[in-house]
């Protein structure tokens, strides 16, 4: 297929990238965690060459205004909210800019509630829409909803259009390879956008609770340059650090651990962290479910001894930032977004770790509370588009990464220039799971049982997967079926 040949020729061009991919790498043949220290990256845009611009004649204009149906919570990921100031804002503002001056547009953006609890009624506009010869010309929609519409066969094939490259570095060549279907893609996310890098997951630590235990941030950095970070090392560094800091002999909020998260969401982190997967694709290109591999169970119970049996270990649905915040907290699980609070101590970042050293790299998680680009059936030019997401995404990657990503998080945000090779490490291995993105799809959302399983000091999931397995094997060749049926 073009686009599988073609991705491989773009990923020895981008090892000499300035600004690497979010999401090229695979994880089990990803790049190795023991090679020397890398080059950071300069805070400048990528030189435009031939090879690096998009598919779009300077003579290309449209010359009208164009409707976007917009999620209406992440409205400031995408475009910066009126009132914002701040290097970030303006990189926001000025690639709508950009965009409208390259393209002869004017966007007129329709913003409609479409988060995870909103996510019904915004599929829905989009179905009316669609059935009525659709006024919208662009969707760009919360992760979990395009999945969905293109199931009921509400989206066009993004790679028909000569505009949309899927092989140039602004796009996520991992992301294609998991959710294209003989070649047609119905749905992308750029890989350089505000909303992608702040979502993927980490691991945070407060230098000045580090120091208390004798463990400095070099240490750690060698650990995980050195392939050793672990779930066993993690473990291993946070034993005798917890602390009844209140002295009310209750294990809750007002006291020390090594490692606190927020419950059932961030337990992802650590299901992809391991190198697991909902779907994969066998090597002759089938999808197949693999939750029901044995390693699926071998994981399950480490993860259940490590996160609800260690007393130095606290998982709670609230209040996580807030013990970070005050010094209650060695090691916090997080999304990257929790710098944009502009934090006033020093800390570090981590990758989720391996489960073992056997595994080959680091595999980040990427929630799903970020934008897809997607083209609705019935639009009155579907070519302006799919111009207008090409550039919307080239821009990020030029425009928008640099600022947030090289200056913001780097630099402004960290104190150690280690950091930044950290972050790279993280953006490089970020992973995509078929069954993650077309979860909603199923019959019983395979990756909340799981989170559910653990959640709920179940250690038997072999036996509990038993009963779902015919059924979520249904489920599955019922997605392929309509996605390959359009």
């Amino acid at each position: 297929m073009k686009t599988r040949i073609l991705s491989m020729i773009l990923a020895c061009l981008m090892v000499c990238a300035t600004l690497l991919c979010v999401a090229c790498a695979d994880p089990g043949n990803g790049d190795s965690t023991t090679t020397a220290a890398e080059p950071v990256a300069t805070t400048e845009a990528p030189a435009e060459s031939t090879a690096l611009v998009p598919n779009i004649d300077d003579t290309v204009k449209f010359n009208t205004t164009v409707k976007v149906l917009m999620c209406k919570e992440q409205m400031k990921q995408t475009i910066a909210a009126e009132g914002s100031e701040g290097m970030l804002a303006d990189a926001l503002q000025a690639r709508i800019a950009k965009v409208e001056e390259k393209l002869g547009i004017k966007f007129e953006f329709i913003e409609e509630p479409g988060d995870w609890s909103n996510r019904a009624s915004f599929i829905q506009k989009v179905e009316v829409a669609v059935s009525n010869g659709c006024d919208y010309d662009l969707v760009i929609a919360y992760n979990l909803n395009p999945p969905t519409m293109a199931v009921r066969g509400l989206l066009q094939d993004l790679n028909s259009s000569d505009y949309t490259d899927f092989t140039k570095p602004w796009w996520p060549a991992r992301l294609i390879e998991t959710i294209s279907f003989n070649d047609h893609v119905y749905f992308a996310v750029d890989n350089s956008s505000y909303g992608s890098i702040r979502n993927m997951a980490c691991i945070m630590f407060r230098k000045d609770v580090a120091d208390e235990y004798s463990i400095t941030p070099e240490s750690l950095y060698d650990i995980v340059l050195e392939g050793q970070w672990t779930i066993d090392k993690l473990e291993e560094l946070i034993q005798g650090t917890y602390r009844d800091l209140n002295f009310n002999n209750v294990v809750d909020y007002g006291d020390r651990f090594g490692y606190a998260t927020v419950d059932k969401p961030r337990l992802d982190a650590f299901f992809h962290g391991s190198d697991l997967a909902i779907v994969r694709k066998s090597t002759e290109g089938e999808f197949v479910m693999s939750l029901g591999d044995e390693r699926v169970q071998t994981v399950l119970e480490r993860m259940n001894k490590f996160l609800f049996n260690d007393e130095n270990v606290y998982m709670a649905d609230k209040k996580m930032y807030t013990m970070f915040e005050a010094g209650q907290v060695l090691f916090y699980g997080t999304p990257i977004a929790v710098v944009d609070r502009k934090l006033d101590f020093d800390f570090g970042v981590l990758p989720t770790p391996k489960f073992n050293t056997d595994q080959t790299s680091y595999v980040t998680y990427m929630s799903n509370t970020h934008d897809s680009f997607c083209i609705p059936k019935n639009v009155r030019d579907f070519e302006m588009g799919a111009a207008i997401i090409e550039y919307m995404a080239y821009t990020a990657y030029t425009d928008v990464a640099p600022k947030y990503f090289e200056v913001m998080l780097k630099f402004k945000y960290s104190s150690d220039s280690s950091t930044g090779q950290i972050y790279d490490m993280i953006r490089r291995n970020v992973m995509f799971d078929f069954g993650y993105i077309f979860s909603e799809n199923f019959s019983t959302n395979p990756i909340i049982l799981y989170r559910d399983t653990l959640a709920g000091g179940e250690t038997s999931w072999s036996t509990k997967y038993k009963r779902y397995n015919e059924l979520f094997k249904k489920d599955l060749q019922a997605i392929i079926d309509k996605m390959s049926n359009q």
